[in-house]
């Protein structure tokens, strides 16, 4: 889905997110996935999807501003470009040969290749940085930075509702336990850089 109130919302949200972003200047493309999955996905040239479940989970803008600015921090830090940089350079390399030699069938492992993507996901270092980054994001813009952490919190209960806590809610992120720990590290620096912010604004 492309249309409607819902993606009126996203992009409003997003347009304020991304504005405070290392690369405020990128053009991103949004989507919900109509998919009884709970996840969100960032994929090569700035689009990003939200299936229909965890956008109807999100309590508040500020909730969904945190699957936004962790999805943006993807494309912004660049992880897929540095985790298929060298696949990438052979795919291409493979579809030019495709072109010369006449070999369709090498032309498919560049969608193989962002297929890779949506169902294995990024590593567990560029989902942290993500979550960190987009941490820093949602409190440029002006959103209560907790909400990552309310966001989070809401998955792991999903986790436990889903399956009694055995396995996370996503097969393409780290447990969310573990997830948790690392935004409640990084809450008191976000919360006194703002606090900071707040104050010399008034001097």
């Amino acid at each position: 889905t492309y249309t409607g109130p819902d993606m009126q919302r996203i992009r409003r949200i997003a347009s304020s997110v991304i504005a405070v972003s290392e690369r405020p200047n990128l053009r991103f493309t949004f989507g919900i996935l109509e998919t009884p999955e709970y996840n969100a996905y960032a994929l090569p040239g700035g689009y990003i999807f939200i299936t229909r479940p965890l956008l109807e989970m999100v309590g508040s803008d500020a909730e969904l501003a945190a699957v936004i600015a962790h999805e943006s921090a993807h494309i912004t830090h660049m992880h897929a470009v540095r985790s298929y940089e060298r696949r990438i350079a052979l795919t291409i390399a493979g579809v030019f040969l495709a072109v010369a030699t006449g070999d369709v069938n090498s032309s498919m492992d560049f969608v193989e290749l962002i297929g890779n993507i949506v169902t294995s996901g990024y590593s567990k270092e560029q989902e942290y940085d993500a979550d960190g980054a987009g941490l820093r994001y949602i409190a440029r813009a002006g959103y209560d930075s907790d909400a990552m952490l309310a966001l989070l919190t809401n998955l792991r209960a999903l986790e436990y509702r889903l399956t009694g806590g055995r396995r996370g809610y996503s097969r393409t992120h780290p447990a969310t336990a573990n997830r948790i720990k690392q935004i409640e590290a990084k809450l008191p620096t976000i919360e006194y850089y703002r606090f900071l912010g707040e104050y010399l604004q008034t001097l």
